[in-house]
């Protein structure tokens, strides 16, 4: 994807400069706050039908044929608190929001049906790091977090449901109703630090994070308020590959 040839360059640029810059020696005890900004892509999200067959059949709109995986990507914003338990060792607690992540794939039908939807999520992760020296002035980590997740799905809609909308003089986008779940969450993570003041690091970080499921209830699909069928849900899961950068601020 473009944003990771993008992020890679400048984790380069970064290691160049992280050389000329001592090291920012931290102490047991210290506490830290930290800014997240990054991009999330996401991979075998396999969203398919929940309860499509328990639905009235004569109302039933057409469901997924298999599955629909690719949900591009995301902006993500985080914030979060930390504390050096070892100089080497840290621990902190993190909201992180991604939004921005969208369904646009074609199933394994024939004649294919192109679903969209529209994706975001929340979360709060508890994350512990080892660090460990790298280059010089600069430290390299590895990190173990879990957590909660919310994953929401809105806008779910089909070729096949607007053809359908347009046949019964329906306007507008047909639509299945949205759903969030709560999700135990699990994260892990590496990357590099550095100093840019005696009391500013700036952190590059990838992440793989399962947010857990996707979920959507089963419900009347509508366009402009008219009821075109009925939905029975759709099911998947989020697993995102992130890459970022993070600004750590001492405070004690």
């Amino acid at each position: 994807m473009p944003y990771r040839s993008t992020l890679f360059c400048a984790v380069a640029a970064f290691l160049l400069v992280a050389t000329a810059y001592p090291a920012l020696a931290q102490s047991a005890g210290s506490i830290y706050v930290r800014a997240d900004l990054g991009m999330a892509g996401t991979t075998g999200a396999d969203i398919r039908n929940a309860n499509q067959p328990l639905v009235n059949p004569p109302n039933t709109v057409p469901g997924i044929n298999g599955h629909v995986s690719d949900l591009g990507s995301a902006w993500l914003f985080g914030a979060g608190a930390g504390l050096y338990i070892l100089p080497n060792i840290r621990a902190d607690v993190v909201y992180a929001y991604r939004d921005g992540f969208t369904l646009e794939e074609a199933d394994q039908g024939f004649p294919t049906n192109r679903f969209t939807a529209d994706l975001s999520s929340h979360s709060v992760m508890a994350s512990a790091y080892w660090d460990f020296p790298f280059l010089r002035g600069s430290t390299g980590f590895v990190g173990l977090g879990f957590g909660w997740a919310n994953v929401s799905m809105s806008k779910l809609s089909s070729d096949a449901w607007a053809a359908i909308a347009t046949a019964q003089g329906a306007t507008g986008v047909p639509v299945a109703p949205g759903g969030r779940s709560d999700n135990f969450a699990w994260q892990l993570a590496t990357g590099m630090a550095f100093p840019i003041t005696d009391h500013l690091q700036l952190e590059i970080f990838y992440r793989y994070l399962d947010a857990g499921r996707i979920q959507t209830p089963a419900g009347n699909v509508t366009a402009n308020g008219t009821v075109i069928g009925v939905y029975g849900g759709a099911k998947g899961s989020l697993h995102s590959h992130e890459l970022g950068f993070s600004l750590r601020v001492p405070v004690t």
